[in-house]
């Protein structure tokens, strides 16, 4: 692979396909391939070459950016998915679009960099959090909403924040919106998991 804005080749290990056998209370995919997928990352500037071409405005942006305190931090942490989270701050992408990412860095760091995982499990609660502002309580078609809500729930008891994680779950119940199955489902299994002190990954 190529970096688009130093020049610098690596390789760089990717993936393309795979199947599913299960899901987590966090959304993490379970079976025969590592979630989140591959994201290269260039060994130089720490750029995660998170789409196959970038425009040359995109590289003028970019190379300011990668420059900044914030994203060389995160990009010598060895979590992709973090550095990109930190791309993406700075660039004012969505909300729930960094979020997401975040949560895709704690799925790396439970494995590589525990020691990091609460860190990045408290980003990943804060732009929910903000999404959820900025949803105001609509669904736009993807479950965005109602994902907001509820993964900072999961989040807060992974991290063991029980009693912030109970506070979220009775407001999540007290939402005039509709509630999916797999939500009520999810909801359930927290309070029984959050009552027990527990902060292990479960599967849905």
């Amino acid at each position: 692979m190529e970096c688009p804005l130093d020049g610098t080749k690596f390789e760089s290990w990717q993936d393309f396909s795979g199947t599913s056998n299960g899901l987590r209370l966090d959304f993490k995919q379970l079976g025969p391939f590592p979630q989140p997928w591959a994201l290269a990352q260039c060994p130089n500037c720490g750029l995660p070459l998170y789409q196959r071409t970038f425009s040359e405005s995109e590289k003028i942006e970019l190379k300011k950016l990668v420059a900044s305190d914030d994203f060389m931090r995160a990009a010598k942490t060895g979590n992709s998915y973090h550095a990109l989270a930190v791309l993406q701050e700075e660039r004012k992408l969505r909300p729930m679009t960094i979020a997401d990412t975040y949560l895709h860095a704690t799925w790396i760091a439970e494995v590589k960099h525990p020691e990091t995982y609460r860190a990045l499990a408290k980003q990943a609660i804060k732009w929910y959090d903000i999404a959820a502002i900025q949803l105001g309580g609509k669904d736009d078609g993807t479950n965005s909403y109602l994902y907001s809500v509820y993964l900072p729930i999961e989040l807060s008891r992974r991290i063991g924040e029980f009693d912030e994680a109970e506070k979220r779950i009775s407001a999540v119940a007290k939402l005039d919106v509709f509630k999916p199955e797999w939500l009520l489902r999810a909801l359930a299994d927290e309070r029984k998991l959050a009552a027990a002190k527990d902060s292990a990954p479960h599967d849905m």
